[in-house]
């Protein structure tokens, strides 16, 4: 097999290398940003559980009251820590337990 190593024969080796090369730096940094944003959204999920907004609160570890600007109040009864909710939400929840008493009272 008789080749010669010419101008043309050299560029055509080096863009085949240089596109191998290319291939597996895209793929080393694909592997890389896929570990790496894997644990950063673990992070963002251990950060997520640690919302006062993400709890299911019982009858008797909480109180609810309205402020003046119609807010509701979510205290905690044993630390007195409490959480604002907006008016809408305040709202919303007295217009369901109003229509339950009703409900209850009229057999409806």
């Amino acid at each position: 097999m008789n080749t010669k190593f010419n101008k043309q024969n050299m560029i055509t080796v080096g863009k085949k290398i240089v596109s191998n090369l290319l291939l597996i730096v895209a793929l080393v940094l694909g592997f890389a940003i896929g570990h790496y944003s894997h644990s950063f959204s673990e992070k963002k999920e251990v950060a997520e559980d640690t919302n006062p907004y993400n709890h299911v609160f019982s009858p008797q570890t909480i109180s609810v009251a309205v402020n003046d600007a119609n807010e509701m109040l979510v205290i905690d009864r044993a630390t007195g820590k409490y959480q604002v909710y907006s008016d809408s939400v305040g709202i919303m929840i007295f217009k369901l337990y109003a229509n339950k008493i009703y409900t209850n009272e009229t057999g409806k």
